[in-house]
């Protein structure tokens, strides 16, 4: 049993603690609302991470895997990694790039088709009142260390620019990317600017 000394001090603790934790929050968040599921924009995530954000109900570390995540429909994410290794496999060497800082070319996974409900979905999301939720990453490790991603925000394919199949190639709309994020997006790793 608990002295009522320990009880205070435990109590204590747990008051600074969740004191400590809602600053922390109020400091990287701000009290900005960001809508559902609530992501802040430009802020790091890993794939984990989005699950206990969109309310996903099934086992979180399920929610990981391949470029698209439908598991929480109609919320869709994205993740996007720019720079492959050398020794990538072709089929899975997606050709994803910025266009410009408000236009984010993605190739969905190589299983995916224009006419398949997940497709349709991607393609005609606004109709279809589907969310995209990109998330994009300079490289997947750095040093051996797994590199978060990057929530650039919630983006709509542009009209008639789906192309090919299984994978297809579209364009998506993105909100603005800052001028510094979207340059060291596009500068390779020996700091040249990649073609677009």
């Amino acid at each position: 049993m608990l002295s009522s000394e320990n009880k205070e001090g435990i109590g204590k603790w747990i008051n600074d603690y969740t004191e400590y934790a809602l600053l922390r929050y109020d400091e990287e968040f701000g009290r900005g609302d960001f809508g559902f599921p609530f992501l802040k924009p430009y802020a790091k995530y890993s794939m984990r991470n989005i699950a206990p954000l969109c309310n996903y109900e099934k086992i979180h570390s399920s929610f990981r895997g391949s470029g698209l995540l439908t598991n929480a429909k109609p919320q869709y994410f994205i993740f996007v990694d720019l720079y492959k290794a050398d020794d990538i496999r072709e089929e899975i060497n997606y050709h994803d790039k910025f266009i410009t800082r408000g236009t984010f070319q993605w190739q969905s996974p190589n299983n995916m088709t224009q006419d398949s409900e997940r497709g349709k979905d991607v393609i005609n999301n606004t109709e279809r009142h589907t969310h995209l939720h990109l998330f994009v990453r300079k490289f997947k490790e750095v040093e051996s260390i797994p590199q978060d991603y990057i929530y650039l925000g919630e983006v709509a394919t542009m009209p008639d620019t789906a192309t090919g199949e299984a994978p297809v190639t579209m364009d998506f709309a993105i909100p603005e990317v800052p001028e510094d994020l979207y340059n060291d997006f596009i500068t390779d790793v020996d700091r040249t600017k990649i073609e677009a």
